[in-house]
């Protein structure tokens, strides 16, 4: 069960590296950096992985490719 200070964590952390992906030309490459930082710090898999799926999701709707 996610408790209530997790589930803050990783919203935190999906905002922050959404914001971080539209900056830049290249969004993939953005959400890969930002997801090595997050191991370098000791996040677990799982959360790194929920990170990943949110943001690419957020990326995905947000395209104006209609092929995505």
């Amino acid at each position: 069960m996610m408790t209530p200070a997790r589930y803050e964590r990783l919203a935190a952390a999906v905002r922050k590296c959404a914001a971080y992906c539209k900056r830049g030309e290249m969004p993939l490459s953005a959400l890969a950096r930002y997801l090595d930082d997050l191991r370098a710090i000791g996040w677990l898999r799982k959360d790194i992985r929920a990170v990943e799926r949110a943001v690419l999701r957020g990326l995905t709707v947000e395209s104006d490719d209609p092929f995505v």
